[in-house]
Order: structure tokens, then C-alpha cells, then sequence
């Protein structure tokens, strides 16, 4: 037994990788808290159906590696594209979601390098949750977070 806060945790196979979330604090038993690491889940599959180019059912598997129009293109789809391009501004095209490699074989457009790391963040959202430590791994992309004084 434990004097420390509770914990829990909870992996789901995600964007064709393990995703993990750890929670530490009061309450992490609670379905309120199972309920709020389901939409992280959730929103992941939500992300992997729209941004996957493994997927030829996906948003962008059907564009077949043509870039979204941003202009007439779902608003996550534009912030996507809209991140690409500042992230390849910002690089000097050493990132550059228009000429990469796609599963099939070709060049195009492949945000992959930015959409996994982009969706952590968002779907932690869901997981902002008072006096608890947060630890969501998808893949290598992790978020970190402790509650407000206490040491990680």
C-alpha cells in the first residue's frame, strides 16, 4: 500500500501504435475520470480517420497524397495544413509536409510529422483534471503534467 495519491492507467492500440495514459490523483477510479481518458481515446481514432495516410478511407488517403484546400477543407483539416506550412517557414523547409514520402510509394502531401504530436496535446484537454499528474505517450510523443505543487 501506497501513502501517495492514487494511480491508474490505461493503454489502447491507436494511429497503429500503443497510447498510454497515466493518472495520479483522487478519484482516477471514478467512471468520471474512465469517461474522460475514453474521449482522449476518442479523439485520437477521430485524428487517425481524418490525417492517416495508411488509411485509404481516411481523409487524406482519399486526397491519394494531394495537399487538403485549405480553403474548402474541415476546420481541423486547415489548422493541419495551416501548422505545416508555418512549421516549414519556420524550418526553412527542412519540414515540409508537401514533398514527403507516402506509403505507397511517390512524394506528397504527409503531415504525419506533426499530426501526432499536434493530436496529444489536444486530446489531453480532456484530461485537465484538478490535483491530478498526467503522463499520455502516443509513441514517443509525450505530455507531462503535474499537479499544481506537487513534485513530479
Amino acid at each position: 500500500m501506497t501513502d501517495g495519491p492514487d494511480r491508474r492507467a490505461w493503454v489502447a492500440q491507436v494511429m497503429g501504435l500503443p497510447v498510454s495514459v497515466h493518472l495520479r490523483g483522487p478519484g482516477v477510479r471514478t467512471d468520471a475520470v474512465a469517461g474522460r481518458v475514453a474521449q482522449v481515446f476518442a479523439e485520437l481514432r477521430d485524428v487517425d480517420a481524418t490525417f492517416s495516410t495508411y488509411r485509404p478511407d481516411s481523409v487524406l488517403g482519399r486526397l491519394g497524397g494531394a495537399a487538403p484546400d485549405p480553403a474548402a477543407a474541415d476546420p481541423l483539416v486547415r489548422e493541419v495544413v495551416e501548422r505545416c506550412e508555418a512549421a516549414r517557414v519556420r524550418t526553412g523547409g527542412w519540414f515540409d509536409a508537401r514533398r514527403l514520402p507516402l506509403p505507397g510509394g511517390g512524394t506528397g502531401f504527409d503531415p504525419s510529422g506533426l499530426v501526432k504530436g499536434w493530436a496529444v496535446e489536444r486530446a489531453a484537454r480532456w484530461l485537465a483534471l484538478p490535483d491530478h499528474d498526467l503522463c499520455l505517450n502516443a509513441g514517443g510523443d509525450v505530455l507531462l503534467r503535474t499537479a499544481p505543487g506537487r513534485p513530479a
